[in-house]
């Protein structure tokens, strides 16, 4: 296996036809591993300030000249007087979670050798930066590296391959009854809502606008599960927008439930092969007493199977309106850690007194510190006890 790292947005552009191959391939494709939204995130999302400088580093690993694995990652150079005070290698896709998975593109067969050569790449060239924020990598892959984060990222999938009224009939009683009651309460009270879905990209990018509204206005919300306006920054809703008209490997759907004129709940959702990703929602906070995102969630998964769309990616975190489909889980583990050497071994006690909240370099407030000359200590060990690191090592 041969790990090469681009480092130019010139040699990621040329491997786009390998690139996608995989990324069509990959069994835990997100929105988030495409190469438009790579490309892209690079262009509208990526930090920019005088005093930093951001380098492509994509790390791609090859067997036989095929692309079998790939973690997009970012280089940021902090300066102060021109000299390099801090090197910090992250995911692309560092955010405020408009990028919700930042997991890498690995071969279906090949995950359980690609995983371990990824980790081991990070071992070795730990020492070259002070802070390393690893990618999210899948927890049934990482063996006994799995206990060195606490960090975890987790994504539920549901099936749906079942017509929707056999796929109905396996579900709980109190979730048959929610569904009922987003039905029946409107139409008790006379209100007449009727569910389009969006697929023509430039109708779709006209109704964006009005997601971003609705999905201030659920930020705004005092019940249910708590979230901020993620798309409060133009820089987002331009990411989106381009995002939308220019990916050629996701196709982009946007699903909304109307009353008359008005749209009172949407939800962006991303297909990729066979799988459907529900993104970012909003609702119109004065429809909330008839669960219109209850209707509008079951309204997105009829259509789904009426279109042969067999998985549904519910998206991340664990609130109770994904959990309520029983859906099975994926984990990822991501973390972090500090070099030993020099600044690394400085700054990582400078954040530990700061309490890991990020506030002596406001642009780490993603990095999250928890103990890192601990966890580096235990990534040490583990590689020389993890049998197939030592195997990659020797070859």
């Amino acid at each position: 296996m041969d790990t090469v790292i681009l480092t130019s947005q010139a040699a990621f552009v040329a491997l786009k036809p390998q690139w996608d191959q995989l990324y069509q391939r990959a069994a835990s494709a997100s929105p988030f591993g495409s190469f438009h939204w790579i490309k892209l995130w690079m262009e509208h999302l990526a930090p920019r300030s005088r005093l930093q400088q951001d380098t492509w580093h994509i790390i791609t690993m090859w067997r036989h000249g095929e692309l079998i694995g790939a973690a997009p990652m970012i280089l940021t150079t902090y300066r102060m007087i021109g000299l390099p005070v801090l090197r910090y290698l992250r995911p692309i896709g560092s955010d405020h979670n408009v990028t919700e998975i930042k997991a890498p593109l690995i071969e279906p067969t090949c995950e359980a050798q690609v995983v371990p050569a990824m980790i081991h790449h990070f071992l070795e060239i730990e020492s070259s930066y002070d802070l390393i924020r690893w990618p999210d990598l899948p927890a049934k892959n990482l063996g006994i590296f799995a206990e060195c984060w606490t960090a975890i990222v987790d994504s539920y999938i549901v099936r749906t391959d079942l017509p929707w009224q056999h796929f109905l009939a396996k579900q709980k009683r109190n979730l048959k009854e929610a569904i009922r009651k987003a039905y029946n309460a409107p139409a008790r009270d006379g209100v007449d809502l009727s569910f389009a879905v969006i697929d023509d990209r430039q109708e779709l990018g006209v109704r964006l606008p009005e997601l971003f509204r609705l999905h201030a206005l659920r930020a705004r919300a005092l019940s249910g599960p708590r979230h901020p306006d993620y798309f409060a920054a133009p820089s987002a809703q331009n990411f989106i927008q381009t995002f939308v008209q220019a990916s050629d490997t996701v196709r982009p759907l946007l699903f909304e439930l109307r009353h008359g004129s008005s749209t009172v709940a949407a939800r962006l959702g991303f297909v990729s092969g066979d799988t459907l990703y529900f993104y970012f929602s909003g609702y119109d906070l004065d429809y909330g007493c008839y669960s219109v995102m209850t209707r509008l969630v079951a309204e997105a998964m009829q259509y789904a199977i009426l279109s042969g769309i067999t998985r549904i990616n519910l998206s991340t975190g664990s609130d109770q309106s994904k959990l309520r489909w029983d859906p099975q889980r994926i984990d990822y583990r991501t973390g972090q850690t500090w070099s030993r050497r020099g600044r690394g071994r400085i700054y990582s006690k400078i954040f530990a007194l700061a309490n890991g909240q990020g506030r002596l370099i406001p642009a780490l407030k993603d990095a999250r510190p928890g103990p890192p000359e601990v966890l580096a200590g235990q990534l040490a060990q583990l590689a020389n006890a993890y049998s197939p690191l030592s195997e990659l090592a020797s070859h």
